[in-house]
C-alpha cells in the first residue's frame, strides 16, 4: 500500500473539479432588450451556459435569451435574494463547478479571456473572485474615475462552488455571490480591468431605476422615507464627477452598441405610477422623487 498522502476530501474536490469544470452564468433578467444582446454575446467567450432567470419582460428580452440559446427559467419573485438562490438552485442541477454573477448590463473586460478559466482552476470550493467594478459614466467610452462610492471599487462576481453556500431571501440589496466574504475566501484580481458596468450610461433611464428602487423600498417596509431618499442620494447627479477614457484592451474584440446614451426609461416609471396610484402621492413624498428629476413627472404622464 502506498505511503504517499491521500490528500484532504477538499484537495480531491478540487481535482476533480479542475477535470470536469463547468462555467455556468446565472443571470436575473428582466426587460432588458437595450443591453442584453450585447452583454450575452461577450459573455459566450467566458461561459459554457447561461442561465437567467426571466422575471415578466414585456420587450424583447425572451427573444435575445432565446438566440443565445440560454436556459430560461421563467418565475417572478418579489425578493431579490429569492431570485439569485433559484438561479444557484438550477445551475447545481445542471452540474456548475463555478457561477459567474453578472447582471444583464455587465460585461467582463476582455483583456479576462486569455487568462479566465486558468484563474478559475486555481479557485477551492468556496472561494470568490473580486475584480474591479467600473462604472461608465453617461458614456461607454470612460469610466467614473475620482475618490466616489463609484470608483475604485471590488466586487465579488465569480463563485467555486461547495455545495453548501447560498442566498437568504432578502427583499433587496443581495450579496452578489453566495456565503459570506471572509478573506480567506477571496481572490482578487488587480491586473485586469474587471467588470464594465453599463447602468449609467443611460443616465435617464439609470435615474428611473432609482425612483422605482426608491418607492419599492417604501412600499415593502425597507426603511424610513427620509432614511432611503438619504441612502440613494449618492446616485443623484454629481457635477464634480471625474471620468477616464477606457483602456482599448478592455473592448478588444466587442462591439459595443451605439446610442446606449440615448436609452429612455421604460417600465420601471410604469411601475412607479402604479405605486402612485394604489398608495397616493403623499406616501411618497418624503422620498423627494421629483427633487433633481421633475422632469419625469411629464415622461410618466406620458405614459399613462
Amino acid at each position: 500500500m502506498s505511503d504517499q498522502p491521500r490528500g484532504t476530501w477538499d484537495e480531491i474536490r478540487h481535482k476533480l473539479a479542475q477535470m470536469t469544470m463547468k462555467v455556468i452564468a446565472l443571470m436575473p433578467v428582466k426587460n432588458e432588450d437595450w443591453i442584453l444582446d450585447y452583454t450575452l454575446t461577450c459573455l459566450k467567450d467566458f461561459v459554457d451556459e447561461i442561465i437567467a432567470l426571466e422575471d415578466g419582460s414585456s420587450d424583447n428580452t425572451a427573444d435575445i435569451l432565446l438566440k443565445h440559446r440560454a436556459e430560461v427559467i421563467n418565475k417572478t419573485f418579489v425578493a431579490f435574494g429569492s431570485r439569485r438562490k433559484e438561479l444557484l438552485r438550477v445551475g447545481r442541477e445542471r452540474a456548475g463547478t463555478h457561477f459567474v454573477f453578472l447582471d444583464a448590463d455587465e460585461v467582463f473586460t476582455a483583456d479576462l479571456r486569455k487568462d479566465f478559466r486558468g484563474l478559475l482552476e486555481k479557485m477551492k470550493p468556496g472561494q470568490k473572485i473580486l475584480l474591479r467594478w467600473l462604472a461608465m459614466w453617461k458614456s461607454p467610452l470612460v469610466f467614473r474615475d475620482d475618490e466616489s462610492v463609484w470608483s475604485n471599487n471590488f466586487k465579488d462576481f465569480i463563485f467555486c462552488d461547495d455545495n453548501v453556500s447560498d442566498f437568504d431571501d432578502i427583499m433587496a440589496h443581495e450579496p452578489r455571490t453566495p456565503g459570506d466574504n471572509k478573506p480567506s475566501r477571496i481572490m482578487k484580481l488587480e491586473t485586469y480591468g474587471g467588470v464594465m458596468h453599463y447602468q449609467f450610461v443611460p443616465w435617464d433611464h439609470f435615474q428611473a431605476k432609482q425612483q422605482w428602487a426608491r418607492c419599492m423600498e417604501l412600499v415593502y417596509n425597507l426603511g424610513t422615507a427620509r432614511g432611503i431618499a438619504s441612502k440613494y442620494r449618492i446616485t443623484e447627479n454629481d457635477p464634480t464627477a471625474r471620468v477616464s477614457p477606457i483602456k482599448a484592451s478592455w473592448v478588444k474584440g466587442y462591439n459595443v452598441p451605439v446610442g446606449l446614451e440615448n436609452v429612455k426609461p421604460g417600465w420601471h416609471l410604469d411601475e412607479v405610477k402604479r405605486m402612485e396610484q394604489q398608495y397616493g402621492k403623499l406616501y411618497f413624498l418624503q422620498l423627494n422623487l421629483w427633487r433633481h428629476l421633475y422632469k419625469f413627472i411629464g415622461l410618466i404622464a406620458n405614459r399613462v
